[in-house]
């Protein structure tokens, strides 16, 4: 017989036993009397002797084990490792992108938004599919504060809308910026929606869906007072010459209902963007200077605000230049 060694077994209710050299003799016969002489007789059995000449001793196993599970412990470290820098290198990009104010796709299809590399002048997006698409900035989120961000046109091409969601936005909303009781659009048609109502903007932003055209958007989120910019480039003729100039607005009072983070919209709002159709926009958080001077010396970049929130004990933000946006 065998003596059990399933102690030493790497794996759930493996069973081992281990065999001596010699285990044992076999009788293979019935036993016999020979007579010898003629006084004398003899009793025969016949026997087999079994050999294992594949066993080990203890120490044997033993060190046989010791190696296997040193082996495994080698296989589950690098594995470990590996998942770990793969881990390590998403972190690292989704920092990267969220430290130069790239935005987020939130709803409708990867191959039809482009979402260039940051520059000096803000993040360029490109909206290239026939329906509407969406991409923001969640992890910009904040329930107080005033704040604002701003979007230049680069191509008015299609349709754009930009403004601010609050956290319960989903990408399953039925409707696009404005369409419900989270989120806040302005409508490159000149028009700003809530709640699945239109009103006109104010004359003075009229047109803004213009090539070269900056719109800058402010929300109070202490009295949810939202406020909009607009600096157009305009044709502009005279006897000698032709050329263009700046014409830019005053900040003028929009969505008079008020925006504020509440129970339906969520605990905290964030810079939203929806185009298609091939509009390209460039938008910036405040990642670099803007270039509009906000409408008070209280109001900053959104993208400052949400990395002052989180230096201070508040929600986790990114870095962003100093000195930017106010």
């Amino acid at each position: 017989v065998g003596a059990s060694i399933g102690f030493l077994s790497q794996y759930p209710r493996e069973r081992e036993y281990l065999m001596p050299p010699l285990s044992c003799l076999e009788v293979i016969g019935e036993p016999r009397l020979e007579r010898t002489g003629s006084h004398t007789e003899v009793m025969v059995v016949p026997l087999r002797v079994n050999v294992n000449l594949k066993s080990l001793t203890v120490e044997d196993l033993v060190k046989r084990r010791k190696i296997l599970h040193e082996a495994t412990a080698k296989n589950l470290r690098e594995e470990l490792t590996r998942n770990a820098k793969e881990q390590v290198e998403k972190l690292e990009l989704v920092f990267q992108q969220h430290y130069d104010g790239k935005a987020e796709l939130l709803r409708g299809l990867q191959e039809h938004v482009k979402i260039s590399q940051a520059t000096e002048s803000g993040c360029e997006v490109h909206f290239s599919g026939c329906r509407w698409a969406t991409v923001g900035a969640p992890y910009l989120t904040l329930s107080s504060g005033l704040i604002f961000f701003e979007v230049e046109i680069v191509e008015a091409k299609g349709q754009l809308a930009v403004g601010f969601a609050g956290t319960r936005y989903r990408n399953d909303m039925k409707g696009e910026i404005g369409d419900d009781d989270i989120s806040w659009g302005v409508y490159s048609f000149d028009e700003n929606r809530h709640s699945d109502s239109a009103n006109p903007l104010p004359p003075a932003l009229s047109g803004w869906f213009s090539p070269g055209s900056v719109l800058g958007l402010a929300v109070d989120l202490r009295t949810g007072q939202m406020l909009a910019k607009v600096t157009q480039h305009r044709q502009v003729e005279s006897e000698k010459s032709t050329g263009t100039e700046n014409c830019c607005s005053s900040w003028e009072k929009i969505f008079v209902s008020g925006v504020f983070p509440c129970h339906t919209a969520g605990g905290g709002l964030f810079p939203v963007l929806a185009g298609g159709w091939g509009a390209r926009v460039k938008y910036n958080f405040g990642h670099t200077g803007m270039f509009h001077s906000p409408p008070t010396v209280e109001y900053i970049a959104v993208a400052r605000a949400a990395m002052l929130k989180a230096q201070t004990g508040g929600s986790a933000a990114f870095p962003v230049a100093s000195g930017v946006g106010g």
